[in-house]
């Protein structure tokens, strides 16, 4: 088994070691680079020379332009190095900076574990105090009471409820009956004209429309009933567990737990701004790195400016028509010049082929980097290397890493292992103690992450109860039976049919 904080060490280093093969493979690529710009400034002077033996006087003057040139474009170059040189003593700055942050951070984290064990250990110790304390026991049993009659309320509400809705839709589908109920028919809230009356009465008989009627008031009613019941049950077993929760809250205030939790916040700040003081120092290196990387590469705007003045200056010249004049001359010198050309570019084509390769690895370590990077960045944000985080199987970490950083897993198939064999260490104190045993969030901690900011948070709904206090899976054991009603006829597919003729 391997601490979370000994993995952080472990892709720190991999880190460093894939920023330290960057940085030898970029100064390879400005060796390389630095060669193509002298194997150009090279061919300029050859043909410099060339222009020199066969255009006489022009030649001088060919001379003079072509050393002027020369001499521009070493002063871009110098201009050039001297901004390099900067950006290489700033990455030095950089480089130390983080790792004199990364030993800065250890204490820290250190003093981060002492404080998360010192919350644990208190409300370890309140806990313990409060189970020897009769009258905290008989709030909780209290609590305990109110809590378990108001979900098997709540469950009867509902099941009610599921059942007047199943029960209902035969009196709901029959025309007949739901006109007379919505006029208040067999109630003293009716009220018609004597016509209409006795039209609704010869309605009424065609139908058992009273006994109907009663049945169907009790099944609307008994829901409602069950429901004001369950809430003011819910009601009575809220005030149970927040007077539960009061008592566990007055014992940490207490013991000194919340000033604990208030020094093991101050710790967790402390860490969070470290944190983020690295992550803006590990920016700023990787832009400053990125700079010196693209001059390495030939990106940067002074080189592209030199090799654009070197090309101009290139083309002014007919290269061709150089060598064939020198083929036609009696005189060795040309031919040599020419010999020296030829290998120049035989040269260069080399190097180009080089400095593809060479950014081809580049940019694989680079982005292995990154990405090793972005995987520290999370760690640290998720907190995998706090007081307690261990691995089970040490060694399957260590080999997933080793094969992330050659290329033979993803990042996922990594965050994946490192959840997957992630545990952290028991604690003494006991998260599901008093009122945290309800569902509805904990005031006990065990010196983990913070609590809610509220009391009222944690009382909110949406906890075991089911509907207003939980999920309902029982039915009530006094609702009605069957659907819809009969009598002494067959209930006809539509709604409802006395026993004689219609």
């Amino acid at each position: 088994m391997i601490t979370g904080r000994q993995t952080l060490a472990d892709i720190t280093g991999a880190l460093r070691d894939e920023r330290a093969r960057l940085e030898e493979v970029d100064r390879r690529l400005k060796s390389a680079n630095e060669r193509l710009v002298g194997i150009d400034a090279a061919r300029t002077k050859e043909i410099a020379a060339l222009a020199r033996l066969h255009v006489g006087e022009l030649a001088t003057g060919a001379e003079e332009r072509l050393e002027g040139s020369d001499a521009r474009v070493a002063a871009m170059l110098q201009r050039r190095e001297s901004e390099r040189a900067s950006l290489e003593a700033r990455l030095r700055d950089l480089v130390a900076a983080a790792e004199r942050l990364e030993r800065e951070r250890i204490p820290l984290v250190d003093a981060l574990e002492v404080a998360t064990m010192a919350v644990d250990d208190a409300e370890a110790a309140t806990q313990a105090r409060l189970e020897r304390d009769d009258a905290y026991r008989a709030q909780r049993e209290r609590a305990v009471a109110t809590e378990r009659t108001a979900r098997h309320a709540d469950e009867k509400a509902l099941a009610s409820q599921e059942e007047r809705l199943e029960k209902g839709r035969a009196f709901e589908a029959d025309p007949i009956f739901m006109y007379l109920w919505r006029r208040g028919y067999g109630t003293p809230a009716y009220r018609a004209w004597p016509l209409v009356r006795r039209l609704d009465r010869a309605v009424a008989r065609l139908i058992p429309f009273e006994s109907a009627r009663v049945n169907y008031a009790r099944l609307v009613e008994l829901p409602e009933r069950l429901r004001e019941h369950a809430d003011a049950v819910a009601s009575a077993a809220d005030a149970e567990l927040e007077s539960l929760h009061g008592r566990d809250m007055e014992a940490r205030v207490a013991d000194g737990v919340d000033a604990l939790e208030a020094e093991r916040d101050v710790a967790e700040a402390a860490l969070a701004r470290h944190d983020a003081v690295i992550a803006d120092v590990d920016e700023e290196r990787q832009e400053t790195f990125d700079g010196i990387e693209r001059m390495d590469r030939g990106e940067d705007d002074a080189f592209a400016e030199a090799v654009a003045f070197l090309a101009s200056e290139l083309a002014r010249d007919d290269v061709q028509a150089l060598r064939r004049a020198a083929l036609a001359t009696p005189y060795p010198e040309d031919d040599v010049i020419v010999g020296r050309l030829l290998d120049l570019e035989a040269e260069r084509d080399r190097l180009a082929t080089t400095v593809g390769d060479l950014e081809g690895v580049a940019q694989q370590v680079r982005e292995r980097s990154l990405e090793l990077d972005a995987v520290r960045r999370e760690y640290t944000a998720r907190r995998f290397d706090e007081p307690g985080s261990a691995y089970a199987d040490g060694d399957l970490v260590t080999n997933m890493l080793s094969q992330f950083l050659r290329g033979a897993a993803t990042r996922d198939v990594l965050w994946r292992v490192l959840e997957g064999q992630r545990s952290t260490a028991s604690r003494r104190s006991n998260p599901t103690f008093g009122s945290g045993g309800f569902g509805r969030g904990s005031p006990w901690t065990g010196g983990g992450a913070s609590r809610g900011s509220s009391a009222a948070g944690r009382m909110g709904s949406g906890g075991a109860r089911g509907g207003r206090v939980g999920g309902g899976g029982g039915r009530s054991s006094g609702g009605l039976t069957g659907g819809g009603f009969k009598t002494g006829g067959r209930m006809g597919g539509r709604g409802f049919k006395t026993g004689g003729k219609r």
